[in-house]
């Protein structure tokens, strides 16, 4: 088990136990197995909290929450967590490099999202109800060419330029 600060985003930490899922947000740390931290890491959402650094030199302590007890001391018996909104609408952005969705950002969305999303990019219908499951679609939508320029309103952006010195 190692300790992972959370730099980027909102982890979802899962209880072995009771399969209730914490939000986790930046800056808060958590205690997860040695493989969920390495993939936590190599997706720059986490980094690796080193135990023998000396302390953060502010006066309050970090935030260190454990799975499955963020809520249990919250008043009137409910979990604190309900009802409070985490960072991700439904606006969030989809990553694009070298002109193609990447599979991870696109395996964030729900199933219904991605097929909308396909159909959106003219993918066949035929071809989105071949996919058995989220990845497939995912690697189907990372397939198409997206470009990145379009702004979607039909407008060219403003050609900005240097002016001379206000006077």
């Amino acid at each position: 088990m190692k300790k992972v600060k959370i730099i980027n985003g909102v982890y979802g930490a899962r209880d072995n136990k009771t399969s209730r899922v914490t939000p986790v947000s930046i800056g808060g740390t958590v205690e997860v197995s040695d493989e969920e931290a390495a993939r936590l890491v190599g997706f720059k959402v986490a980094a690796y909290v080193d135990e023998a650094s000396p302390a953060n030199g502010v006066a309050t302590p970090p935030v260190t929450i454990p799975i499955g007890g963020a809520g249990k001391d919250a008043p009137d018996g409910e979990d604190s967590a309900e009802g409070q909104e985490n960072g991700c609408g439904d606006d969030e952005a989809l990553d694009i490099v070298d002109g193609h969705f990447t599979v991870e950002s696109l395996m964030a969305l729900e199933r219904k999202d991605m097929d909308t999303l396909a159909a959106d990019l003219s993918i066949e219908a035929a071809a989105i109800k071949k996919c058995k499951n989220k990845t497939e679609l995912a690697e189907l939508i990372a397939a198409v060419e997206i470009d990145e320029g379009n702004t979607g309103d039909g407008e060219q952006p403003p050609t900005l330029g240097t002016e001379g010195p206000v006077e």
